[in-house]
């Protein structure tokens, strides 16, 4: 399998990389994935971390693929693999990929160099007002209108980390349950 990994090369700013064990992962694994100075996003079934960082730090982390036999493989983050599936079937369909009003949640490994840019181009293709925007752990989230067809062009950014369609909640309640499974009495419900 390591034969088919091709090396990351050089790329301007930073960029993300999976990188998958052979199996569960030991405290010593992980030890040797932050010595190469990447940042771990995210851990990914079935024994696959995100990682980040720059070109010098990816390609450490592609040395120690070149030596450790646990790691079975590494690759490239790619853009198609940052868009869930509802938002790229938006992005394929003729009628949809046009449309100036879906909102997608699009989010951002927290850093402030590499955010700034990714938020200006987001603010250059959106189509209307941000509905929210917020950090949470180490990620910064942003809720925007963009056409679906522009998707594709913020999840080739470095530190885009998922792109999904947002659907505005809507509250649920026991009312609207008893209604609707048809334990009415009259016309209230009558459930417990």
């Amino acid at each position: 399998i390591k034969a088919l990994q091709t090396p990351r090369g050089e790329f301007v700013g930073k960029a993300m990389q999976l990188v998958q064990f052979s199996g569960p992962i030991k405290p010593e694994w992980v030890a040797s994935l932050e010595a190469t100075g990447a940042e771990i996003v995210t851990y990914l079934p079935s024994y696959t971390y995100l990682i980040y960082g720059d070109a010098n730090e990816i390609a450490r982390v592609q040395r120690l693929a070149g030596v450790m036999r646990e790691i079975q493989w590494n690759g490239a983050y790619q853009a198609e693999h940052r868009v869930a599936p509802a938002a790229a079937a938006l992005a394929q369909d003729p009628q949809t990929a046009l449309a100036e009003d879906i909102a997608f949640s699009i989010q951002l490994v927290s850093d402030p160099e590499m955010n700034k840019s990714t938020l200006g181009l987001i603010d250059s293709l959106r189509t209307g007002k941000v509905v929210n925007e917020y950090d949470a752990l180490h990620y910064h989230n942003i809720i925007v209108p963009i056409t679906p067809a522009d998707i594709y062009t913020i999840a080739a950014q470095g530190d885009v980390v998922s792109i999904h369609r947002y659907v505005v909640p809507r509250k649920n309640g026991e009312r609207q349950d008893q209604i609707i499974a048809g334990n009415i009495s009259g016309n209230s419900p009558s459930g417990p």
